[in-house]
């Protein structure tokens, strides 16, 4: 008989309360959903759009969304925030790549179009230590790959090769890399060798080329409090803003101006990307071909200079100092005075003296010398080794050098190929003084790799985070596999022992089972982390850790299950199991062909129990198998969201949520009837 008649559901006010009703248990089936739906959306994002929150991405449909996204990846070296590598390519000051529009890049790019086949033609010349790996997640996948291919799956290998302690290849990483700060060098050795190897095989849309120009402007917007009125009083000239000044390639002649640029390519230049006047090569490039020409070969130089680190002649620093070998300082001093002999440096270096000295006595003081005149000074070929000498000498090359930035190296590329100014002006189509007053075209270049990416885009954002869980987690095959075990085991030992317990101790009329039952439940008073320290240095005593017995002993028997399963036993007639024991059957019999198809839909609600605790269990199996090969996906998931950003953990959870999913809408029926059926009784 329904709670409400029929005739009693034609009221107004019974509609609007069965109405009600049902608009409370749709919001709490939506407050269920929503959550899940959530985690779906957050895992199809990036970094910029992650904290958007939104149901749908907003790339699916926005093309505006799309390129944000898309540039968001490119300029993601090692920082999960890259917007400051695109505001030093593009001399631009955004905070979020939220505030940057497909119009901005179309604008910037007006006017370039011309030189981006140039620029393009000239990219493959940069050497490989002048630009930095971007697109993060992407390379960082294909490192690993690289480095499996390289050293054949052979973690210890590279370890060794690389003086690194990996425990797996996952914990490789693109390396850090900062070519226009003066501190950072190259890597070396057999890292280096490799490492540039894999340069070579990267994308040209997934290299990001610092700008010298922006980090100059940096440097001088810090120096003048972003006011480039000082910088215009300073420097003597009109300046429309920061952007409008470049780094020149060599010194500038107004002597405020050069003050800053010296300062600047002296403290914070790096010095291999330092030339001579007139040449677009670095120094340390002039000098590894020097080295080659006299040495021949990497270990004639080892054995000249004693320095058996070198790899290759790739290795090898120009160092000024006098902290070198003797070989190897020779070796300097005679390539520099070779280089600065092809600008009359003897003449040069006696100017450079008038400068600094007023006074011929001026100068046999400092040098304890007694020169007649500027002209009776020769400069050493060799590095001196007085102080005050060593110091004039080191300042006075450094008088010849040029600043190898890529715009000038680009300017240089132009020449070669136009050969005059007015061939690039009909090419182009446009009226520059010069080949330096172009700039490089970073913004029509990602413009370009853009539009050429962006019918396959969505596609690939779409399923590039679950690839990349998918792709961790095959390759640790044993995770799936001790998952399984796992699963297995905890399911048929949950499902014998509780219900075999329960049965006993509700059909036997044990005298002792009240008290029995009363521990069973004492055991639910305690949390599990209390009860994780015992049963850890049991299984200690016996041997066990690191075995699957480990994951699956403490388990086995629940006070709760056992306590749910006893009072639904209690609950069946009597007379059934009378009329049984009359026909012969044994107790075992009655247990598994009448009590446990009885008791179906709470065995269906207790293997779903056992299935989330073992699936989902992380702690435990964290600490009681140290040993990576006994780790459950739960372990390899929380050991990946350590070294991937939010929105691939949130696909690993989407993923791992996929199989509880499962099993409770396909145990959906049997679990409503054991909601339902106790109501019953």
């Amino acid at each position: 008989m329904p709670i409400i008649s029929e005739v009693g559901r034609r009221a107004w006010r019974v509609r609007l309360l069965i109405a009600s009703i049902y608009s409370l248990l749709i919001l709490g089936g939506v407050t269920m959903v929503y959550p899940f739906v959530m985690m779906i959306a957050l895992s199809l994002t990036g970094t910029s759009d992650f904290g958007d929150f939104k149901l749908i991405p907003a790339y699916l449909y926005d093309d505006q969304a799309l390129c944000t996204r898309y540039t968001a990846d490119h300029y993601c070296h090692l920082d999960l925030i890259s917007v400051a590598n695109f505001n030093n390519a593009y001399g631009t000051g955004y905070y979020s790549f939220k505030e940057l529009a497909v119009g901005a890049l179309d604008n910037a790019a007006t006017g370039y179009d011309c030189a981006l086949a140039d620029w393009v033609a000239f990219l493959p010349t940069v050497p490989v230590d002048d630009w930095i790996v971007g697109n993060r997640q992407k390379t960082n996948a294909e490192y690993r790959r690289f480095l499996r291919e390289r050293f054949d799956g052979d973690v210890t290998a590279v370890n060794f090769a690389y003086s690194e302690m990996y425990d797996s290849f996952d914990e490789a990483a693109i390396l850090r890399e900062d070519p226009l700060n003066a501190a950072w060098t190259p890597p070396r050795g057999r890292l280096g060798e490799d490492w540039r190897a894999f340069k070579q095989t990267i994308d040209f849309a997934d290299r990001i080329y610092p700008n010298a120009d922006q980090a100059y402007r940096g440097y001088l917007r810090r120096k003048y409090d972003n006011d480039h009125h000082r910088l215009s009083e300073t420097w003597s000239r009109p300046i429309q803003g920061f952007n409008a000044v470049r780094l020149n390639a060599s010194r500038p002649t107004s002597e405020n101006e050069a003050e800053d640029w010296d300062t600047y390519v002296h403290s914070r230049w790096p010095k291999r990307l330092i030339g001579d006047t007139g040449r677009i090569l670095s120094i340390e490039n002039r000098f590894r071909d020097w080295l080659r020409g006299k040495y021949g070969s990497i270990d004639r130089l080892r054995a000249a200079w004693s320095l058996p680190a070198h790899a290759s002649f790739d290795d090898v620093a120009l160092e000024r100092t006098a902290f070198q070998p003797a070989a190897a300082r020779d070796d300097g001093g005679r390539f520099l005075a070779t280089m600065l002999a092809d600008h009359d440096g003897q003449a040069r270096y006696r100017n450079y003296l008038g400068r600094k000295y007023p006074s011929i006595e001026r100068l046999n003081r400092t040098y304890h010398s007694s020169y007649r005149s500027f002209h009776d000074v020769y400069m050493p070929k060799l590095m001196p080794r007085p102080e005050g000498i060593r110091q004039d000498w080191l300042d006075f090359q450094d008088e010849f050098i040029v600043a190898l930035d890529l715009p000038s190296k680009f300017s240089a590329f132009l020449h070669d190929r136009y050969g005059n100014v007015d061939a690039m002006n009909r090419a182009y189509g446009l009226e520059l003084a010069s080949f330096d007053t172009i700039d490089p075209p970073y913004f029509a270049k990602d413009i370009a790799d853009f539009k050429r990416v962006k019918k396959g885009l969505r596609r690939w954002y779409l399923t590039r985070n679950y690839r990349t869980v998918i792709e961790y987690i095959v390759l640790r095959g044993k995770a799936l596999w001790n998952t399984f075990v796992l699963v297995v085991c905890m399911l048929v030992t949950t499902l014998t022992v509780n219900p075999l317990c329960a049965y006993a101790l509700s059909r036997f009329k044990l005298a002792f089972a009240p008290k029995v039952l009363i521990f069973l439940l004492a055991t639910m008073a305690f949390p599990a982390e209390v009860r994780m320290i015992p049963s850890f240095l049991l299984l200690k005593e016996f041997g066990m850790l690191n075995t699957y017995w480990a994951l699956v002993l403490p388990g086995i028997a629940s006070g709760f299950s056992i306590f749910l399963l006893k009072g639904f036993f209690d609950t069946l007639p009597e007379e059934i199991f009378e009329a049984a024991t009359i026909d012969g059957a044994s107790p075992t019999r009655q247990f598994w062909q009448i009590g446990v198809p009885l008791v179906k839909p709470i065995l269906a609600f207790i293997a779903l129990g056992a299935f989330t605790a073992a699936y989902g269990g992380f702690m435990w199996a964290f600490v009681v198998c140290q040993d990576p090969d006994k780790w459950t996906l739960m372990v390899w998931l929380f050991q990946m969201q350590q070294s991937e950003p939010q929105h691939v953990a949130m696909a690993a959870l989407t993923l791992a949520s996929l199989p509880t999913l499962v099993v409770f809408l396909v145990a959906q029926r049997i679990i409503m009837r054991g909601i339902i059926l106790p109501t019953f009784h």
